[in-house]
């Protein structure tokens, strides 16, 4: 009873934020919390979070920008596929 009361207000909170036109919060935080899957989409541009902890971020332009320092860290291997990969 309480899991279906909850899954109905996330599928309202995510129906009202689909039509929203500008979104816009004062609040320091935004939580979303779903039991198996979040998919944020637009267009061709889309992150996918799983209940696995695997995140899915597609696009036909992806770019990573920082300020000061960027930090990549795996417990694995970290894998770089590309046509040409290239670095400076």
């Amino acid at each position: 009873m309480k899991k279906s009361i909850l899954l109905s207000i996330i599928a309202l909170l995510l129906i009202f934020i689909a039509y929203a036109q500008v979104v816009s919060t004062q609040q320091r935080k935004l939580y979303i919390q779903a039991d198996n899957e979040i998919v944020i989409k637009t267009g061709d541009a889309s992150i996918t979070m799983k209940k696995d902890g695997s995140i899915i971020i597609k696009g036909t332009n992806l770019q990573i920008e920082g300020t000061k320092v960027v930090n990549v860290k795996a417990s694995g291997e970290v894998v770089l596929k590309g046509s040409k990969i290239k670095e400076n």
